[in-house]
């Protein structure tokens, strides 16, 4: 029964303590991020807020109006990695393709699957 009621009581004591914290934390706007409308436009905004963020990180103290910024551009770089991801899944079938119709010597077929093929792999690689 001891164990209990101290289980109960600290439970207690940290729902309050959490409360608390959570009062005295600054609140963040929650932002839409920008539309990613293809896979070069994700690998550009990827690529700037990136190196933003790489700037803001290794200046050494980051201040919360740095935190803010970042967490703003963290809204972007959610719909731009959602774009890679989904055209990065495209890819390897799109390879697969081209390996096929260049192994069986199949022309026509090598040149219409390698520019689909390059048509994704160029935006990441240039």
């Amino acid at each position: 029964m001891k164990i209990f009621l101290k289980i109960i009581i600290t439970t207690t004591l940290l729902t309050a303590a959490l409360s608390q914290a959570e009062e005295t934390m600054p609140e963040y706007d929650h932002f839409q991020g920008k539309e990613v409308a293809n896979l070069k436009e994700a690998v550009m905004f990827f690529s700037q807020l990136n190196a933003k963020i790489a700037v803001i990180l290794n200046k050494g103290e980051p201040t919360y109006e740095d935190m803010h910024k970042i967490h703003e551009m963290t809204y972007t770089l959610e719909n731009a990695l959602a774009k890679i991801n989904t055209e990065m899944a495209a890819l390897a079938p799109q390879l697969e393709k081209l390996h096929k119709a260049s192994e069986h010597g199949k022309i026509k077929e090598s040149l219409y699957e390698g520019q689909k093929y390059l048509g994704i792999a160029t935006h990441i690689i240039p």
